[in-house]
């Protein structure tokens, strides 16, 4: 990666900003996809499903739960290793 060279504190503050951005956006997605698996949660708590049905909702959280992983595995990435100071 190309090295950026920070001419003042504003410069490395813009970054920080930046990344700061970026890790807002991936709790936002994060929280998205809970609340969606809460939905299909309290939807099957309050219907009784054909076993089809149940499947094919804990397929949909099974898929979500590991789309969270992804971004969770995002959020512990540090500020050096965004690019933004490589």
């Amino acid at each position: 990666m190309k090295k950026i060279q920070l001419t003042s504190d504003i410069d490395l503050l813009k970054l920080q900003l930046a990344w700061c951005k970026r890790q807002d956006q991936l709790l936002e997605e994060i929280s998205n996809k809970l609340h969606e698996m809460k939905r299909i949660a309290q939807y099957a708590a309050v219907h009784e499903l054909s076993q089809w049905k149940a499947e094919e909702l804990n397929g949909q959280l099974q898929k979500m739960k590991k789309e969270i992983e992804r971004l969770e595995k995002k959020l512990e990435e540090p500020f050096a290793n965004e690019g933004f100071l490589n």
